[in-house]
């Protein structure tokens, strides 16, 4: 085997598992933006339910700007599992016009679905950083 060859093999395994790390890590990330936005969501109907009478609440617009960061990184999380379908199937088109084609080009252009998808991943990170803030200032504003 050539040293090109051997480059290329070694090479393919490097990008293999570095994709399989990126697919883990993006996998992960999406379930702990869905699993602990929920649970905040929770948390923070429990806090006013049982902890602060409703009476005395303070600034009350704070825990409902922080429920709507919540709700939205949730729902951006969820809009991002189909928008990275739809990034994967544009991903085979690229990969058929590469190797049945012979297109050297095809993977030059980025999918729409992928950066649309990039930008809900990001989004979903700030909305949920944003509600644990609002959250807990909100809790701690409260606590007697």
């Amino acid at each position: 085997m050539s040293h090109n060859e051997e480059n290329k093999k070694l090479y393919n395994e490097y990008y293999k598992d570095i994709n399989s790390r990126i697919l883990s890590n993006i996998e992960n990330y999406d379930k702990a933006i869905l699993s602990l936005s929920v649970t905040m969501l929770g948390l923070s109907i429990a806090f006013i339910k049982n902890i602060v009478s409703f009476e005395n609440v303070k600034d009350l617009i704070i825990l409902e700007y922080s429920w709507l960061f919540l709700v939205l990184a949730v729902i951006s999380t969820i809009v991002s599992f189909i928008s990275g379908n739809k990034a994967n199937e544009k991903h085979l088109e690229f990969a058929e016009d590469y190797y049945l084609n012979d297109n050297e080009r095809a993977f030059e252009e980025k999918s729409k679905w992928t950066t649309f998808t990039e930008y809900l991943n990001m989004g979903s990170g700030l909305f949920f950083i944003l509600g644990i803030i609002l959250t807990v200032y909100f809790a701690y504003i409260n606590i007697e």
